[in-house]
């Protein structure tokens, strides 16, 4: 029966049985496909595998394609904890377009990275935080894979992003509660070796309005004295700005000199500034450091999403000289090689600022009314704590010196500086910093304080 109706002779019905075939294929063909991974590009894995063992992240992406010189990631995944079948912290991103990728000598190159919507997202007791980036972009930026690092300094800088521009036009944190705090006006530019790190860098912080007072008012404890202090103080909301300057080197000893200065503060307040001078910080050391950031990571991954660092030093497979000491038993002064390292951490100087903006008055006036005295008082009394606790400790002369500029700030709050260097021109040995602090008499012979009220 089957053979006359699929008979040539039978047109009609071997025409219709052809077109159920191709109906049915075409059906088949609109059925999901199994899932499969999808490939990762060199420029896309030498970025995810960043994410990977620096963060112990594991980024899944819904969709690769090519437009171009550019590579489009769409709905990738960077971050997806869960408890108890609940979303504990979610971080996606819309989309990430990487134009102008090009390897060249070892290092990968990204004319542009782009990145649409960053939405970080933190679950706690049902109750979300959301941290929203419309927008991000990294310009002129490269990353060298550990694989193609030649030097320890440069096996020390490898797989980290470094970008000649960096902008972040908006970021937008949503609390329970709260209005949304929108801080405006991040950027960043970097310029200087890409194999070794070795640059200088300045970062604008931009914009942050934060409203303390309907912050204070989310507190699970009663804050009804919390909010009168910040109404009494002028400190119903701040608007924070600053920028961090810095530069680093690589010195012949094998040691990274670190400059760097921030400034901080708010119009309502004050400004805070803090200068490092000439930080010297051994390899040794900063191997150690980076070292155990990883293996903290690590531990605090999900099991699920550890990642092996087989470019630790010291792990198999590796060839890294000079290798990261391991750790001892009794910590890092027991083990000889870094006990070494620490005697080769020195300080050039430390600055630290406060430019006043009326915070310190309204601070003496509401401390003074709470204690039920005068401000004039009030002063002569902290001054009298001061002297009492540095006498003890340091010659007669240099406390009073200390007082003398202490006070002139207290009388007219305007700016206050305390600046430590070396003795005799010559670095702090951080490594003394614990017998300075249990024999301060000792810190006069290598450390010079200086105490600036008013300047």
């Amino acid at each position: 029966m089957l053979e006359q109706a699929l008979s040539p002779r039978n047109g009609l019905l071997r025409r219709s049985f052809a077109a159920l075939m191709l109906a049915a294929v075409g059906l088949l063909m609109l059925l999901p496909a199994p899932a499969r991974a999808l490939q990762e590009p060199p420029a896309v894995k030498a970025l995810f595998d960043v994410l990977r063992l620096e963060l112990q992240l594991q980024p899944k992406v819904g969709n690769i394609r090519t437009d171009d010189d550019t590579i489009v990631l769409d709905d990738v995944v960077l971050a997806e904890m869960r408890e108890d079948g609940n979303d504990v912290l979610t971080a996606r991103v819309k989309e990430i377009r990487l134009k102008g990728a090009r390897s060249d000598n070892g290092l990968m190159h990204y004319r542009l990275i782009d990145v649409d919507t960053l939405t970080i997202e933190l679950v706690k007791d049902k109750q979300p935080v959301r941290i929203v980036m419309p927008a991000m972009t990294f310009a002129e930026a490269s990353l060298l894979p550990h694989a193609e690092a030649r030097s320890p300094q440069e096996k020390f800088t490898s797989d980290r992003l470094l970008a000649s521009v960096l902008d972040i036009p908006q970021i937008r944190i949503e609390l329970p509660g709260v209005r949304p705090i929108v801080w405006t006006g991040v950027k960043g530019t970097w310029k200087g070796d890409r194999r070794t790190g070795a640059g200088e860098s300045r970062i604008d912080l931009g914009t942050l309005p934060l409203p303390l007072l309907e912050l204070a008012r989310l507190g699970k404890q009663r804050t009804l004295k919390l909010q009168e202090a910040l109404q009494e103080l002028g400190l119903e909301k701040l608007t924070l700005r600053g920028e961090v300057k810095m530069r680093q080197s690589w010195m012949p000893d094998a040691r990274m000199a670190h400059t760097s200065s921030l400034r901080y503060g708010a119009p309502e307040a004050g400004e805070l500034r803090v200068e490092l001078h000439n930080l010297a910080l051994p390899l040794e050391l900063l191997q150690q450091a980076r070292k155990m950031q990883r293996e903290w990571r690590e531990q605090r991954a999900p099991q699920e999403q550890r990642v092996p660092d087989a470019r630790a030093p010291g792990s198999p497979g590796t060839n890294d000289a000079p290798q990261a000491p391991r750790m001892q038993p009794g910590g890092p002064l027991n083990d000889p090689e870094l006990a070494m390292a620490l005697r080769r951490l020195t300080l050039g100087g430390l600055t630290l600022q406060w430019r006043d903006h009326g915070l310190t008055n309204r601070l003496l006036a509401h401390e003074a009314r709470k204690r039920g005295l005068d401000v004039s008082e009030l002063i002569a009394r902290q001054l009298e704590a001061v002297r009492a606790r540095l006498s003890s400790a340091l010659p007669q002369d240099v406390v009073l010196g200390y007082l003398r500029e202490l006070s002139r700030f207290l009388q007219d709050p305007k700016s206050l500086r305390i600046s430590l260097s070396g003795a005799n021109g010559q670095p702090i040995a951080l490594a003394n910093a614990a017998m300075f602090l249990i024999m301060p008499q000792m810190m006069l012979n290598s450390v010079k304080v200086e105490v600036k009220a008013n300047e």
